[in-house]
């Protein structure tokens, strides 16, 4: 319940006033949020989560027991959140399981805070998984938000997809490789 008064949580120890946190989400009642300690702390990036409940933070781990750094949140339902810890890899968070390898790209060429398109529509989410450059294809995904659900609706040459709409039923974006190709536009 909500109250009227300002609680400390938790805090991250050993934090510089140069770190910083990002990505806030809530997902099945838990927080979820990520930590930039930068190349000099890397013990102090990662991906962590707040459980109310047992009022507890803890570090999240891949797989492999490495710090888990979701750099770009995709959302795919209230209570589904892909998480991009690179440029290949999408983890599924549900908030009450440990996260899960999701679906494996082929690489995302993104600066800063850029996210690639993506977009809900009705049960499905679309979303770039790929981008060009370095001898890669540009692919658009789509997933009902299970494993077996997803699949790369479109794969090819194609640099600078625009944002992602849906209109009436369909899927709309549009790409240009450069300046002296055509605008082409996709409908699926």
């Amino acid at each position: 319940a909500a109250t009227d008064t300002v609680r400390l949580l938790a805090a991250i120890p050993d934090q510089s006033r140069f770190d910083a946190a990002f990505g806030l989400r809530e997902i099945n009642g838990s927080l979820h949020f990520t930590t930039n300690g930068g190349f000099s702390a890397p013990e102090r990036t990662g991906t962590f989560i707040y459980t109310p409940v047992a009022d507890s933070l803890r570090k999240l781990l891949a797989p492999d027991d490495t710090d888990l750094f979701i750099s770009r949140w995709y959302t795919l339902s209230d209570s589904h959140h892909l998480g991009l810890p690179g440029s290949t890899a999408f983890y599924l968070f549900d908030g009450i399981n440990e996260p899960s390898l999701f679906f494996e790209g082929e690489g995302l060429s993104l600066v800063a805070s850029q996210v690639a398109p993506s977009i809900n529509a009705d049960s499905l989410f679309f979303w770039q998984t790929s981008s060009g450059g370095f001898g890669r294809d540009e692919n658009i995904s789509l997933t009902n938000g299970t494993v077996s659900g997803t699949s790369t609706i479109l794969e090819g040459d194609l640099d600078n997809v625009s944002n992602l709409i849906v209109h009436r039923g369909y899927l709309y974006f549009s790409t240009q490789n450069d300046s002296f190709d055509p605008v082409l536009f996709y409908r699926y």
